[in-house]
């Protein structure tokens, strides 16, 4: 497992000269845009390389060589997740502190509490991306599992203008105050919102690992 781990991290300090660009990208963004907008950004560039990992092992049959070693397929699967989870928060925790300084630097007044409440509610959709992303990157080649991301994209989006229509056929057919209902959810405490999110968020990792467990014991090498 420590194996695993370290040869992610070495696979994704060789693309450092990648990480450095991104680095000073997401400075000049925190200054060019609105600081809020490094939280979201420099941890998705995180996801893509935490993602590319898999990529890189499954070049040139590098997965087969992998499991000559004493690791299990579900071993892998595990050490995959940690090490995402793992990068993914520390993107986040960098992205956060850069964009502090960057407020001190300019100036700019701001509630800290308000802040760290939402920079603590973008975490869970990294999360729920990630949940979705690396069962399809073990199942599918890297090319099949971007269309069919793209896929599930398009259905989300569906269900989302579904849901509108939905939404507003209730208001009218039957006189739902949705408006009322959405003032009531304004109202409820950010720090329950944010456990809650936080719980969706672990059950579904949970779940997804399963899957890629189940995923990767059912290769062959």
């Amino acid at each position: 497992m420590k194996g695993l781990l370290v040869k992610d991290f070495r696979v994704i300090m060789v693309q450092k000269k990648l990480l450095i660009l991104y680095f000073f990208v997401s400075i000049m963004l925190s200054y060019a845009m609105d600081t809020s907008f490094i939280v979201s950004y420099f941890p998705m560039i995180g996801l893509m390389l935490i993602i590319s990992t898999i990529s890189y092992d499954n070049h040139e049959n590098g997965m087969g060589f992998l499991m000559t070693m004493p690791v299990r397929p579900g071993e892998y699967a595990v050490a995959k997740y940690i090490f995402a989870v793992t990068g993914l928060f520390l993107t986040w925790a960098f992205a956060v502190v850069m964009q502090f300084i960057s407020l001190f630097i300019q100036k700019t007044p701001f509630t800290p509490s308000e802040l760290f409440m939402e920079d603590f509610m973008i975490l869970p959709i990294f999360f729920l991306i990630l949940s979705v992303m690396v069962p399809m990157e073990f199942k599918y080649s890297s090319e099949k599992s971007k269309i069919v991301l793209f896929v599930i994209c398009g259905i989300i989006i569906l269900i989302l203008i579904a849901g509108k229509g939905a939404a507003e056929y209730l208001s009218n057919a039957l006189g739902v105050d949705f408006e009322a209902l959405a003032a009531k959810a304004a109202g409820i405490a950010p720090l329950t919102v944010i456990f809650v999110l936080y719980a969706l968020s672990v059950v579904i990792l949970s779940v997804s690992m399963v899957c890629s467990i189940r995923i990767m014991q059912k290769k062959e090498f």
